[in-house]
């Protein structure tokens, strides 16, 4: 790594990706460390059909969509300007594992002509982008990309290198996320099928504290409260 781009640098954003994966609400905090790393500005990951040209950065519990420096306005829009993005229409570069800029993708003296680069990037003070497909599964592709302005200048070999290396963990990091939520959403349907049962159930651990209880058991213990009146009478 250069002085600008450290080991350490890079240490700690492979870390903030493995928590972010068991903790979603920290996929921001990843973005921007990254963003700062590269001098980039607006970040994001989001999710896009390569068939339909939708874009979605809506965050998903199975999928790590976030963003960071974009006007919110300009995300609704989004979904319009993806279908007139001239840097995702060229399929020959973009390949999972592959990490491309803005000009490697369409050349830079035609974006300044394009309905993408005038009604989006511009009043966003963008152009120059560093991105790529983290992963892919049928139409559905994971992006990750940064972007900064054109007095900015391109991304360098440097910046480039660390996009490159952390596109694997990236991808771990997504399947992590996914069995995550696949876990919970079954532990929660397990949990909600014990308030079906009319007896109460407690799920306790090795130190006899409560995990869980349902609903008969939340009842039970009401009536059990020895400060409740009707607990006094039963003594």
């Amino acid at each position: 790594m250069s002085a600008q781009i450290t080991d350490e640098t890079l240490h700690a954003l492979i870390n903030l990706i493995y928590e972010a994966a068991c903790d979603p609400a920290r996929w921001p905090e990843f973005l921007s460390a990254f963003a700062n790393s590269v001098e980039g500005r607006g970040t994001l990951i989001y999710t896009h059909n390569v068939e339909t040209m939708d874009a979605s950065t809506a965050s998903d519990g199975g999928f790590p969509n976030a963003v960071v420096g974009f006007d919110p306005q300009f995300l609704q829009s989004l979904e319009h300007y993806n279908h007139v993005n001239v840097w995702a229409q060229n399929e020959a570069l973009l390949k999972p594992g592959k990490p491309v800029t803005g000009s490697m993708l369409y050349p830079e003296g035609k974006l300044l002509n394009t309905e993408f680069y005038t009604d989006w990037l511009r009043p966003q003070d963008y152009f120059h982008a560093l991105g790529g497909i983290v992963a892919q599964d049928g139409p559905f592709a994971m992006k990750f990309s940064s972007l900064r302005s054109r007095r900015a200048g391109d991304f360098n070999s440097e910046e480039i290198r660390l996009y490159q290396t952390l596109l694997p963990h990236l991808a771990r990091a997504a399947g992590i996320q996914r069995r995550f939520t696949f876990l919970k959403d079954l532990s929660n349907s397990s949990l909600a099928v014990l308030d079906t049962v009319p007896a109460a159930v407690m799920l306790l651990d090795t130190s006899a504290r409560t995990l869980h209880s349902n609903a008969a058991a939340h009842a039970e213990l009401r009536r059990a409260d020895p400060f409740s009146p009707h607990y006094a009478r039963r003594l």
